[in-house]
């Protein structure tokens, strides 16, 4: 579990870093122009204090967060994620059965056997269709190929359905890609 928390705040920690550096910035150039004596420098300056208190908490509770919903789950998936082997592809880590990998500030787990569809919306952005109907978000990485991770989808389960540009990508058997 240190690990997967370490993996984590490796990749947001430049969140809390920036929010925190906002929050000074602004204090600091309110307080050389002199603008602290009116309500407004102070309201924003708290503004933006509590956005990075928040972010700073929300990020640093997520592990936290994550473990204690691995503990609810079965004995076979603790295992799994603890102790298993797995394969890293960009921030995600392709496990036997699952997905692991972090979205929007959450450390999220995923069966292979749940998703349905996977498609590519953008150079930076990837959903995920389980069969719940649930649309979860899969961010990538601007330096990395949205193909490979779905070959790694496919890998896992055959019975995905990929969608890139609203068109449904079929299967090309070996004798296709000859012609």
């Amino acid at each position: 579990m240190k690990e997967i928390a370490g993996e984590y705040l490796k990749i947001y920690r430049s969140v809390i870093i920036q929010q925190w550096f906002i929050a000074v910035i602004c204090a600091v150039l309110f307080a050389v122009f002199g603008a602290f004596k009116s309500v407004f420098a102070v309201v924003v300056c708290i503004c933006f204090a509590l956005i990075a208190l928040t972010a700073t908490i929300v990020i640093l509770l997520s592990p936290k967060l994550f473990e204690q919903r691995l503990k609810k789950c079965p004995e076979d998936v603790r295992e799994e994620i603890l102790e298993g082997k797995f394969v890293v592809l960009g921030e995600r880590r392709f496990y036997e059965n699952h997905l692991l990998y972090y979205s929007k500030r959450r450390i999220n787990l995923v069966r292979y056997d749940e998703i349905t569809r996977v498609e590519i919306k953008s150079i930076m952005k990837m959903e995920l269709t389980v069969k719940s109907g649930k649309k979860l978000s899969l961010p990538t990485n601007p330096d990395e190929n949205s193909a490979v991770i779905a070959a790694a989808f496919k890998s896992k389960n055959p019975l995905i359905e990929f969608v890139i540009n609203g068109r449904t990508i079929e299967n090309i058997d070996v004798k296709e890609r000859e012609k």
